[in-house]
């Protein structure tokens, strides 16, 4: 099971050094005039959040728990 979950600049996000107001700059300049990066970006986002769910983490974390248990019960 895959515990950690991956974010990708420039495929759900846009990587921007906290004080580089230029980079800011360029990223909005980008977003503002392509509009199929913005779409892009925004579809894999939502994808990428829903990845985050409560509902997700209460059953990966039951299926982590339940396999940790299964473990247990066989090597005793």
């Amino acid at each position: 099971m895959k515990l950690l979950l991956t974010i990708h600049h420039e495929l759900d996000r846009i990587f921007i050094p906290p004080p580089d107001s230029q980079a800011i700059d360029q990223a909005l300049e980008r977003l503002i005039t392509h509009r199929s990066y913005l779409e892009k970006l925004r579809r894999n986002a939502y994808a990428t959040a829903k990845k985050y769910s409560w509902q997700r983490i209460a059953r990966d974390n039951l299926t982590l728990y339940e396999a940790d248990l299964s473990h247990k019960r066989g090597t005793k």
